[in-house]
């Protein structure tokens, strides 16, 4: 008796771990022994009903049948996870609000009765978490149409200050950002929108689209499992049934059987008052006349208050507003430095080096590249390469890619298009007639989205300046040349054709598996995009003929030029290029190519001095202080 209870109890344990593993399993292909089957791509009843799971399914593949699970991805955002009842798979936390459940990220409004009036309220529901707000509309015409299924009022035309949007348009029509109005149906309707309260911790959040033209911050956490029933978490802040937190003065949050409701108020637009009242920030209210005291750019303000407007600091006294610029703090760049600033932020948080940089140029009619760590090397066209891009665990992860067309002799830009993605799928677009495109819409320049990026073209109207607030500045001028800088946060956690930013120039030119004598050839097959390249010819520099050495001998002791020694002299490099493949393929009296190519690069050296008045130390570096001696 007792070992038949025993086995009884081995069976119910086995039948537990395996519920158990299903669960753990679910979203991959299942484990277990090989069954046989006859009718290729059958689904096999009889094996899935044996496993009693409905998120299994078996079908017949190779004569073999093949189990896997049926359970969707969790979505990037999911921190939170569970199972519910009529589920076998995991599903991201949703919300419960008035006796209903939403899933997450669902958004929904209702209408508030106040009195003889109504207003309409947004809520979102994000790992168990709602953020619930009013709606503030934003009238940007004369005769609005009220409708009672709409939460803002509409205008008949699409049309803002004498410009008129097209059906799907939208923009920002005031200083503040996220009110955002839309084209939809040949009318046009503005609101606020607002970012959701989260619950991971500030430090594992990453910047986001949230909504089309709403950029905000989302958790990138893994998902966990609720571990207290009943309970909630706002903020990394773990709350109890029936707890009440204030986030701060605009934000109070309730939990309630595992989902915590926030209320949370929000600034107002001048225009969202009635006549002649003012706002009062930050969680903004329509105060009355008797108040009122200055106006700037679509606010009031009170008397004796402050507030910056751009990089000025202004203030309301006695009726009359005065502004004046920020006083950034002293920030000399030694030589070789410049000033780095983030988007939003007025002032230069520090300096870049030249090692900072990555440099795309083009030199006779070729491009050319120069890494973070200052090595040199020529780059065949008619392609797209991954030119950096974010490899290991950093600040943030981006991707830049480059178009490169075909060597050309007439000075047509080589670098044609330069491409930008960050977050979850965000793009940007670089031309060099200076036209731009953020997630496949036009933009004109300047282009701000509030403190996560900033576009716009330099003093001389000759390049576009892509700031984000994750330490990378583009730079990209109307001639194809492409500057990258990236802040010290990037070191050692970058790849690409811009090499790995580590202070090493010597091994730039490698692939992952860190081989210092990786062939040019091959590193940029690594770093290639795209199936519609042009086969790689190797290098494009190869002279067209040669008597004495291989072409790819003269080609590669002729590369001094490019090296960073002979950087600070710019005169005309084409011509000692060209002297040293024609003398090294045809002209050497000596038996070592080497040779004449330092007689060249000794004379590159004497011209720089005497037409530039600029010292190379060109025999420092290389052999070519020895060789010289020999002959």
């Amino acid at each position: 008796m007792k070992g038949g209870i025993s086995y009884l109890m081995a069976i119910i344990l086995l039948a537990c771990l395996t519920a158990t593993l299903v669960k753990m399993t679910a979203g991959q292909g299942i484990m277990g022994e090989s069954v046989k089957c006859s009718k290729e791509g059958e689904i096999i009843k009889t094996l899935m009903d044996k496993t009693r799971n409905l998120c299994i399914i078996c079908v017949c593949k190779n004569k073999i049948a093949d189990c896997s699970s049926t359970c969707p991805k969790l979505p990037d955002s999911c921190t939170t996870y569970e199972y519910r009842k009529d589920s076998c798979c995991r599903i991201c936390k949703g919300c419960t609000f008035k006796n209903r459940i939403y899933s997450h990220d669902e958004k929904w409004t209702i209408q508030v009765k106040d009195g003889e009036k109504s207003y309409w309220k947004r809520l979102i529901c994000q790992n168990g978490l709602i953020t619930m707000h009013k709606i503030e509309c934003f009238v940007p015409c004369k005769n609005p149409i009220y409708l009672d299924n709409h939460e803002c009022p509409i205008c008949e035309k699409c049309k803002f200050h004498g410009k008129k949007y097209n059906e799907g348009e939208l923009f920002a029509p005031l200083a503040d950002k996220n009110v955002i109005c839309t084209c939809k149906g040949k009318v046009l309707t503005c609101m606020k929108k607002v970012c959701p309260i989260l619950s991971c911790h500030p430090e594992t959040r990453v910047v986001v689209e949230y909504e089309p033209g709403l950029f905000c911050q989302i958790c990138s956490t893994k998902p966990r499992e609720i571990i207290f029933p009943g309970s909630c978490t706002v903020n990394n802040k773990f709350m109890m049934n029936e707890q009440i937190i204030e986030l701060d003065s605009c934000s109070r949050c309730k939990c309630r059987n595992s989902t915590a409701t926030c209320n949370k108020k929000i600034s107002q637009a001048i225009s969202l008052c009635e006549t002649k009242k003012e706002i009062s920030k930050p969680c903004s209210k329509c105060l009355g006349l008797s108040t009122v005291n200055c106006e700037l750019n679509g606010f009031r303000y009170q008397n004796g208050s402050q507030w910056e407007e751009g990089c000025k600091t202004c203030s309301c006294n006695n009726n009359v507003v005065k502004c004046k610029a920020i006083t950034c703090p002293p920030l000399l760049c030694p030589s070789g430095k410049q000033p780095y600033f983030l988007p939003g932020k007025c002032c230069p948080v520090r300096c870049l080096s030249a090692t900072d940089t990555c440099r795309v140029y083009q030199e006779f009619n070729s491009a050319h590249i120069r890494t973070f760590d200052k090595h040199n090397y020529p780059i065949n066209g008619g392609c797209k390469y991954i030119i950096a891009k974010s490899c290991k665990p950093a600040l943030a992860n981006f991707t830049i890619l480059g178009r490169f067309g075909a060597r050309s002799s007439d000075n047509k830009p080589l670098l044609s298009h330069v491409y930008l993605y960050f977050g979850n799928s965000n793009q940007i677009v670089l031309l060099p007639t200076m036209r731009v495109k953020y997630n496949q819409r036009s933009v004109n320049l300047p282009y701000h989205q509030s403190n996560l990026l900033q576009i716009e073209t330099s003093s001389s109207l000759k390049s576009i300046i892509v700031k984000t607030n994750f330490g990378l500045q583009l730079t990209f001028s109307k001639k194809s040349d492409l500057r990258i800088y990236a802040s010290p946060d990037y070191v050692g956690k970058v790849g690409g054709i811009c090499g790995n930013y580590n202070g090493n120039k010597n091994d730039d030119i490698s692939i992952i598996n860190g081989n210092s004598k990786t062939k040019l050839k091959d590193f940029l097959l690594k770093w290639k995009v795209g199936k519609g390249c042009n086969k790689f010819k190797g290098n494009h520099l190869l002279p067209t003929s040669c008597k004495k050495f291989l072409p790819q001998k003269a080609a590669a002791v002729c590369m001094w030029i490019y090296q960073v020694d002979f950087l600070p002299c710019t005169i005309d490099r084409n011509k000692y290029h060209q002297l040293c493949l024609n003398t090294t393929c045809n002209d050497c009296p000596y038996s070592s190519a080497e040779v004449c190519a330092c007689k060249i690069q000794k004379q590159y050296a004497l011209d720089c001095l005497t037409i530039k008045g600029i010292n190379i130390r060109w025999d420092m570096h290389n052999k070519c202080a020895e060789l010289s001696s020999k002959h």
